[in-house]
Order: structure tokens, then sequence, then C-alpha cells
């Protein structure tokens, strides 16, 4: 086995703080719709007074009206003000509508767990089947360079659908262990600047695509489940046009490319436990400081190392498979 001399290069770079406020919105379990503040907390706006049933997502039109999709299958218009409701239309009786969002032009988008996505036209009162689209989402929907982006039900992957041509196919590849990554939405600012955020495991992350890793907002929802998410301004998404290139998350990570630009660690930035998105067991990994110099060596077990004892900083961490060696930087918070 050859021995590879490995050169760090440190560059000066400056860490920023994103601010995710402003226009994001959460539902959760209580019917309780939250707002994210600046320096990224949660305030409660109002408890929606719906007794029927849950509350499974929400949206908001261009004009800033808040509507939401229940479990037992209505959709309805909700009044932020007062948290009372009115009935706009009841669904087909075909499974469970978990999902909802607004396009530009004031049409709600919502996707069983049949598979059938339906849209309901505000202005008209019209709803009508779209297709059966072959896949369902445990949660939530919103738009993303003029597709729909969910996550899959029986799958790790992100899929996008386009609504112009049907074509659907994988954007991102989840890590395992994230079926219940329930809420995603978009702050959106153009077509080519999107930041896509969602919720999984009680935490809120920043979904990078050009890397394939979550990022950990590291956000405290004090322990809330939550059902839906959506912005004042992810309905301007719906206007543009983009083709994605496919991904087939059925693969793992050694057989899309052990050495391409794609993360094996997450979350980064990390605060205790690092996990690794491989379907290999046999993995070792080492810790150097930005000199270069070896700090540590661990024994991945269960594709999870605690790094409570690595003091806060910037890390490279050197990951060893049988598919070869890999090199990341990563940030202890």
């Amino acid at each position: 086995m050859k021995k590879t001399q490995i050169t760090i290069i440190l560059f000066c770079f400056a860490i920023f703080t994103k601010n995710y406020s402003q226009n994001l919105f959460l539902i959760n379990n209580n019917k309780e719709i939250f707002q994210l503040n600046s320096g990224n907390s949660l305030s409660l706006v109002k408890t929606i007074n719906y007794s029927n049933n849950f509350i499974t997502d929400i949206a908001i039109s261009s004009n800033d009206i808040f509507y939401g999709v229940t479990g037992d299958n209505k959709i309805i218009e909700i009044n932020i003000q007062t948290g009372g409701f009115t009935i706009l239309s009841n669904l087909v009786n075909s499974g469970i509508y978990t999902s909802l969002v607004c396009s530009n032009n004031n049409e709600l988008y919502t996707l069983n767990t049949n598979n059938e996505l339906y849209k309901y036209d505000i202005t008209t009162g019209i709803l009508s089947l779209i297709d059966n689209i072959g896949f369902h989402t445990p949660g939530d929907l919103t738009f993303f360079k003029g597709n729909l982006i969910f996550k899959d039900y029986n799958s790790e992957a992100i899929k996008a659908y386009n609504i112009s041509n049907n074509n659907i196919i994988d954007i991102f590849c989840l890590p395992n262990g994230n079926n219940d990554f329930l809420g995603i939405s978009n702050i959106f600012s153009t077509c080519e600047s999107n930041t896509i955020v969602g919720s999984a495991n009680n935490s809120l992350y920043e979904i990078d695509f050009e890397n394939n890793e979550l990022i950990d907002l590291n956000i405290d929802l004090n322990g809330m489940t939550i059902f839906g998410m959506a912005t004042d301004n992810e309905n301007m998404s719906s206007t543009c046009n983009f083709q994605f290139s496919d991904l087939d998350c059925t693969l793992s990570i050694e057989e899309l490319d052990w050495y391409s630009s794609k993360r094996v660690t997450y979350p980064n930035p990390v605060k205790n436990i690092l996990y690794f998105r491989t379907k290999t067991n046999n993995l070792s990994a080492e810790i150097y400081n930005t000199n270069g110099q070896l700090l540590k060596t661990i024994v991945v077990q269960n594709k999870t190392v605690s790094l409570n004892n690595l003091k806060k900083g910037i890390y490279f961490i050197k990951i060893i498979s049988e598919y070869g060696v890999k090199i990341e930087r990563l940030i202890k918070i």
C-alpha cells in the first residue's frame, strides 16, 4: 500500500453567521405557528383554533395570506391575527395530505400518501388533479428553481418534480436516519440564490445542494415536532425554470465517487456527535489542526464519533476506508 503525504494549506477565512429569520414560519403538532426571529430564536405567532384534526402543513400566498392542509383532508384559510380559519375545499379522500405550498399565481399544491399531486386555485376555487407522480412525502413541499421539491417517503432522497414536463429526479441524498425530515421551505432571493431549510430530528438544517451536506443551524426547537414550514417568498421560486441533474440516491456515496466534492461527514459545524454518510462500517479517522499536526486517531463505531472533548476551532478530518482516503474541513462549535 502506498503511503500518501498530505499537505494541508491554510487559507485565511471568515465565518459569517447567516440570518435565517425575517420570513420563516413553522407549524408544530399542537397547531401552533412560530416565527424565526433575528438571532435565530422562535416566537409564537398564533395557535390555530382547528379542533377537528392536525394541521399537517402551512403555505403563504403572494399577498401574505396563510393557508393550511389538515389531517381530515381539507384546505383552510388561516386568520393569522385571530387564529380562526375558513374551510376552502374538501380534498378527495385518497390517503393523507401531508404537504402544502403556494405558487406565485396563488395556486396551492398538495401531495397525498397515494402519490397524487393536486392543485387548488385560490382565485377560482377549482381543485384539480395534476398527476400521480409515483412518490409521496412524510412532510412538506417547497418550490426550488421552478421545481416542487420534497423528501421521498421510501428513500433518503429529496426529489424535484418539474411541473412543466412531469419529470421527477433525485437532487439531494440525505444521510441515513432522516426519515422524519418533515419541514422544508425556501428563503428566496433570486432564481440563482435560494436557501433551503428543513427540519429533522428536532433540529433545523440548511440543505447545501452544491456539497450535498446538511448544515445544522443550532436553533433550539424546545423539543417541538415540526409538521411543516413556509416562507412568505417561497412562492416566487415557482416562476423560475431550471432542470436538475439526477443524483440517484439508491447508490451509496462510495459508488457515486468517494473522491468527489460531496462530504462524508455531517453536520458541519458540529457541536458534539459527528456522523458519517457511508454504507461501509470499516472506517477510521484522524483529526489534524490547521498546522497539519495529528491530534487524535479515532475508530468510527456505528458511523458516529463523539467530539465532545475537542476544543472549539477549525480542524481537518482524514477519513480512511477501503475505498480510499478523504479529507474534509471541520468546524467545532
